[in-house]
This record gives structure tokens, sequence and C-alpha cells, in this order.
């Protein structure tokens, strides 16, 4: 028989042994390819990435360079423009060897020097209708530097810099026009703050050469930046500041006293390339100057993602590094501009940050930029394991950065107390995420003070939260053993359920075990709903509560247990739950059940919602409940209530898309036989449009007055005890109003009338109407960033 099955074509032993030997020939690797030849253009356009790298010998890099590509731009002269483009927005720091390239090239062929400023008119105009300041601040910065290239004149430069000013004229007109309208100004402000800030930063490049050819416009220019500087509000700062005590300087406001210091030092700076200055006497003799086209200065849109000018983040002193202001402000730019420009790819934001072509390299400098990048408010520009990751991977390839990271947090730490909130639990985040990929070894020793301070002082709570994330990227018994004895203390308990049926006398008890078993016997949902309409000695209330209990229990052995078991009798749920009371009784079951592990009841609470099993105004409701209340310090319950926003704005973002693809196919079926059905179906989505955002508004003055509810019940009470109002928990309450408000400013834009009228009240304690007045005096606008508040990195 053994003979025959190895000789049968259709034994098993056959089969196998030719899957095994088949599976073997796939896994070989493929036959090496023949190299395909370096074509011209390949070996041409690494060399314009690459010119500039190094300055060593760059002088005859740029002339022999020049040289060649004079010879091959009849052959490739649009590939080359959009090559050099591509790195004046990738790669800003060699502008000026760009610059100097162009402007060599322009002596002996002025036509390309003419489609190079052709080229920029249309990119800056292209990105002035994107409202694309990030590629437009680089595009302006250009014109200057066609200036050191003789390719413009100064005065062409200074007058596209007075266009790109003339919202300064618009700003000042509603001002006089409408100094009462709140909205519009501030809206308008943003707008002109955004053009403005394009001329200053473009000055720390081009202003030494306008000072020498134009000085007197020049003065003219900066003379009116300096009014407009003086009638800017800055009322709205309060709710982007990292910490509270800084003084209220904005980015805008830091780059002109800045700028005015760089006026003053002669316009020269030792972090800024000058590649052309050598070949001042070749470029003079360019034939010919061009003309730069005049610009459409786009109105202001609502929907436009406006910079905002955020607080100054200083973490380090400048002279203490033995760095100058200004220098240490250019490279702080250039770096912020480097993690922007290189966001999809951290590993290459890393690579351009340490080799960047200037002699002045800092750790603290780089390291302050990424932090200031990591908790910009009211959110960041990418996630925060983008920023995580570039720091991560720099400390393991240079350990003393490691080292210098661990200094830094224990600086931070140090100033917890006047911390955003929300910037806080960003820093425990990131040094969570931080340790694990360096085998959680840490001095925890640093941390033991927390275990003696108050349970609602700010460090502790950043110490049991940061424990919290730790043990979301791991586990509990990971944790521990690397822990001192006092900051055991500190870390969560087991993640085991607290059962609220144990006593066997009781008849809830056996209702609950009998439940359970039918559940683990794989009962259907409607086996389980009959046999619970079935139980009329208990009150459907009642019957509700075991049902949980019991389906929390049959599921507790992991996420996916637990949340297979929701899916599957989410029926039987619904059934017994017909209003917000009985949505109340479901989640209060479940925060009990799992009391010790808030990681439970966040994931929990967001699949009832996703279930439809408990709404939205629901869990706002359960949140400022009287037992939820006193855990406001604790970062899980803040994740909970951005999901229930985020869920609400996801959906009313797939209806807006749905709206818009039914729109545009009723114009297709305008006149045909479909019209009539495409004109109901968009009438159809419409209407859910309505009531999915009158449901948000909804939920925005339920969560409005509830905390406003609670915030005057604190100070009610402690008014009647003679305590103090200011405690750690009111600071701490307050900056989370403030958090979700500005995360949230362009949502609540429809409420502010209602919330004006029904909260904020003239009755309203002072504490925390100033609060609805700074957001109100922030843009409501949305901006093209990542969420501030992303949970999962």
């Amino acid at each position: 028989n053994d003979k025959i099955a190895q000789s049968s074509p259709m034994s098993y032993r056959g089969r196998g042994r030719g899957r095994y030997h088949r599976d073997r020939r796939d896994r070989r690797p493929p036959p090496p390819q023949p190299k395909q030849p370096v074509s011209q253009w390949d070996r041409l356009g690494n060399l314009i990435i690459r010119i500039g790298d190094s300055q060593e010998n760059l002088t005859d890099n740029i002339r022999h360079f020049a040289q060649a590509l004079v010879q091959d731009i009849p052959r490739h002269k649009e590939q080359v423009i959009c090559m050099i483009f591509k790195c004046l927005t990738h790669l800003p720091l060699k502008a000026g060897v760009y610059s100097a390239l162009v402007g060599l090239i322009n002596v002996t062929n002025a036509h390309f020097g003419a489609d190079v400023v052709a080229r920029t008119h249309a990119e800056l105009q292209r990105a002035l209708d994107a409202n694309d300041f990030f590629a437009a601040k680089f595009l302006v910065r250009w014109i200057g530097e066609l200036v050191h290239g003789n390719v413009i004149q100064a005065s062409t430069c200074l007058d596209v810099f007075d266009q790109l000013l003339s919202p300064i004229d618009e700003f000042e007109a509603i001002l006089m026009e409408a100094p009462d309208e709140t909205n519009r100004v501030v809206t308008e402000q943003v707008r002109t703050d955004a053009y403005v800030s394009l001329v200053l930063s473009a000055l720390f490049w081009s202003g030494g050469e306008l000072a020498n050819q134009e000085s007197q416009r020049l003065d003219e220019l900066i003379q009116r930046c300096e009014a407009y500087m003086g009638k800017r509000s800055k009322a709205a700062l309060g709710v982007l500041k990292v910490w509270s005590d800084e003084p209220d300087e904005d980015s805008l406001e830091y780059l002109w006293l800045e700028l005015l210091k760089f006026r003053d030092c002669t316009w020269k700076t030792t972090v800024t390339m000058y590649p052309y200055t050598p070949f001042l006497t070749r470029l003079s003799g360019a034939p010919e100057q061009h003309s730069f086209p005049p610009l459409t200065i786009p109105p202001f849109k609502s929907t436009a993602a406006y910079p905002l000018q955020r607080n100054v983040f200083h973490l380090f002193d400048p002279a203490e590094q033995g760095i100058t202001s200004i220098d240490w402000y250019l490279v702080k730019e250039y770096v912020k501009d480097i993690l922007f420009s290189f966001r999809m790819s951290y590993r290459e934001a890393l690579n351009q940050i340490t080799n960047m072509p200037i002699d002045l390299k800092n750790n603290a400098l780089v390291i302050e930029a990424v932090f200031d990048a990591m908790l910009s408010l009211p959110c960041s520009h990418s996630r925060l394991a983008y920023y995580s990751c570039v720091l991560n991977t720099w400390a393991k390839a240079v350990p003393q950065i490691h080292l210098e990271l661990l200094k830094t947090l224990k600086i931070l730490a140090s100033r917890l107390d006047t911390m955003d909130v929300e910037c806080a639990e960003r820093l425990a985040m990131w040094i969570a995420h931080h340790l694990s990929n360096f085998d959680y070894q840490f001095t925890w020793a640093d941390w033991e003070p927390a275990s003696q301070e108050a349970p609602d002082s700010p460090f502790r709570l950043f110490v049991e939260g940061a424990l919290e994330r730790c043990m979301r990227l791991s586990y509990r018994d990971r944790i521990a053993p690397l822990l001192t004895e006092p900051l055991k203390e500190l870390l969560q308990p087991h993640p085991i359920p607290t059962r609220k049926y144990t006593d066997v006398n009781d008849p809830a008890t056996g209702l609950c075990s009998q439940l359970y078993d039918k559940v683990r016997l794989r009962a259907t949902p409607e086996e389980l709903t009959c046999f619970l309409e079935e139980q009329d000695t208990f009150s459907r209330e009642d019957r509700l509560d075991i049902l949980v209990s019991a389906l929390l229990e049959a599921g507790c052995q992991s996420f996916s247990h637990i949340l297979k078991v929701l899916e599957r009798f989410r029926g039987t749920i619904k059934a017994f739950n017909p209003n917000e009371n009985t949505q109340l009784r479901i989640l209060t079951v479940v925060s009990e059940y799992w009391s010790q592990s808030h990681h439970h009841i966040a994931t929990m609470v967001d699949r009832l919602m996703t279930y439809s099993i408990v709404s939205g105004t629901a869990i706002l409701s359960w949140v400022f409940s009287p037992n939820m209340v006193e855990q406001f310090q604790q970062f899980y319950v803040w994740d909970i209530v951005r999901a229930v926003f985020d869920k609400s704005l996801d959906r009313i973002r797939i209806v807006r898309s749905d709206l818009h693809r039914a729109e545009i196919e009723k114009d297709d079926c305008a006149g045909g036989p479909r019209e009539e059905t495409a004109i109901k179906r968009v009438q159809l989505i419409t209407n859910t449009l309505e009531s999915d955002l009158r449901d948000l508004k909804a939920l925005f003055l339920v969560f409005y007055q509830r905390f406003e509810l609670v915030l005057r019940d604190h100070i009610s009470r402690c008014d009647a005890d003679g305590r103090p109002i200011e405690t750690p928990w009111f600071r701490a309450a307050l900056g989370r109003l403030i958090s979700v408000s500005r995360t949230y400013r362009p949502d609540i834009e429809m409420c502010l009338p209602s919330l004006r009228t029904l909260v904020f009240t003239d009755e309203c304690d002072p504490r925390i109407a100033s609060v609805f007045d700074q957001i109100r005096a922030l843009a409501p606008l949305r901006p093209r960033i990542v969420s501030s508040a992303d949970a999962d990195l």
C-alpha cells in the first residue's frame, strides 16, 4: 500500500511533495534583470537636485554646471525648469544656489530667464488661488532670489510685494466700516496675516539687495507693515498658548521683531547661503531683466485654509546655546519647513535635517523645532507618530540624542503646571511611543515624586497618563517590572472585570448565568430576545442591565470577543433600549464592569456608538454625570468626547460627498428620463444632511450646557465652603473646554448665537465667559491639518 501511495499521481504524498517543490520554485528570487542605461536627463535631474548639497567647491560646481546646462536646455528646457521648481518647494535652503544657476544661464540665454519668470508667476498665482501658503512662501522668497541672480529688477520684486500687501487695505476698510463685526474682522485679519507673513519672511533672503537698490521703497513697505502690526488684534491668542504664563506674542509678531533686528544687522546672517556673490560681475552683464505680470489676489474664502498665527514656542534660550536669536529663528524655520515638506517619509525628513547645507547645526535647536511642530495648537500638521519617528530614528542613530531628549522631557515636565492640557496629553503619548522604541529603558526613579503629589496634580496625572499609554502599546506585566515601587502605585491595575451579579441567592444572578450560557452555546439573537421577554418578573430596565452584564462577561476574553458579541446581539439590546435613560444605564453598566481599565471603557463606548446602541447625546450626558465629572482629568474621558464629535462629523462629510455626486448626476441627467429620479435623490440626501447638521448642533448645545452647569456647580460649592475656586480640577476642566472648542471651532460656528443666548449669558461666570469670548475671536477656519487629538498616534 505504501508503494501504491507513493507511486499514485493522485496520492496525498505525491501532491504534497509536488506543491512543496512548486512553492520552492515560486519563492526563488527572480533572475537578475540587466541594468537599464541611465538617460542623459536622469543624470541631469540628479545633478540639479544635488547641486549645493556640499559647500566644498560650490562656486566652481555652479559655474561648470551652468555651462553644461546651457548646452542641454534646447533639449530639456521644460524638464529643467520643472525640476528647479520642485527643488524650490522641497529644498528651500538651496534657493540661492538655483538663483545663481538661473542668473548665469540668463546671461547667455535670456529666453530661459523669461520662461523661469513666467513659470514663477504661474506657480505663485496657482498657489494663491488654492490658498497653498506653504508653497507660496517659497515662491515669494524665490522672487527675491531672482533679484540676486539679476533676472528681475529690485523694483519689480517690490511691485510684487506691494500687490501681496493689498489685503491690508481691505482689512483697514473693514475696520472703519464695521469695527463691531467681530467675526468678519477676525477672519479678514487671518487672511491679511497670511499675506503679510509671505512678504516679511521673504525679506530675510532679499532684504539686503532691495535695501541696496531701492532703499526708499523698502522703507515705505516696512512702514506699511508696521502700521498694520499696530492694528492687529490678539484676542484669541490665549487659547493657542502651550504655556499659560507665556507672553502674548504670536508667530507673525515674532517674525516682525526678528526682521527689525535683521535690518539693524545690515541684512546679514551666518545661516543663509549667498552662492551668487562670486558671480556678481558676471550676473551684471545679463542682456535683459524680465518683467513680472500682475498678480490677482483672491478674495476671502470661508473654506480656505489660512495659516493661524500661533503663540511662539520657546523651549531653550538661544543665548545659552551661543546663537543669535535671528540665526535661531531662521534655522528653526528651516527645520519646520523640512518636517512639513517630507511629512510622507520621516526617514527622508531626518536625512534632510541632519544634512542641511549650513554651518550652524545645534541639537537643541532641532529638538525645539520638532516639539514646536508636535505641540502646535489647535492641531499639528502631521500625526504625532511622524514627529516621534523622526526623533526615535535620530536617537537610534546618535545615542547622545536619546539623552538630550530625556533632558528635554525634564524641562517640559517641570512646566506642566502651566502647560495646556491637550499638549500635556500629546507629550504623554509621545514619551510612551518613544520609550516603546527603546525597550522602555528609562530613569523611572525621576518620576517617583509624582507618587507623593496630590491625586489631581498635573505632574501625577501626566505620569499616570504616560504609563497608561505605555500599557496600551505593550501590556501591564511588561511595564510593571521596570518601575520602582512608588511608581507601581500609579500604574493601572490588571484589567479584571468588576462583576455585579455574584450573589448566588440573587435571582438576577441566576438570570445572568442563564443568558451567559445561551450566548456561549451560540443562541440566536431572536432566541435570546424571546427568552428575555418571558422573564417578566424583572422590569425591562433590570433585564437590560442583566443582558449587558451577561454579554460583557461572554466577551471579556479579548476586544475581538466582546466586539463580536455586541455586533451579534445588538438587536436584542435595542429591543430593551428605547430611550436615553436606558442608554445611560448601558453606559453605567459598561463603566462599572471595566472600572479597572480605561482602555476597555473607551473602546466599548466607541463600539456602542458605532453600532447605534447608544447615541452621542447619551454619551455626553453620561460624561457629565457626577461619577464621570470626578474623572475629568483622565485622558480617556476626552478620547470618548472627541470620538462622539468625530463620528458625527465623519457622517456629515460622507453625506456631503454623496450630495456632491448626486448633484453632478442630476446635472448630467438634465432633460433626460432619469432627471426626476435624480432630483428626488438630491432632495433626499439634502434632507439627510440637514438632519445630521441639526443633530450635530444638538450635540454641541448639550456639551456646552452640561459643561457650564458642572463648572457653575463647582464655583457655587467652593463659594459656599470658602474654598479656592482655582483648583487643579477647575483649571483642567477649563483647559478641556478650550481644547474641544478650538478643535471644532469651524463646526461650532453655527451654534454661536444659540450658545450666547442659552449658555454664555450675561449671568455666566467671567472665568467661563472669557473662554467663549476667546473662542469667538478665533477664526472659524478649518486648517488643512491632522486632528489634534490623535489618540491612535
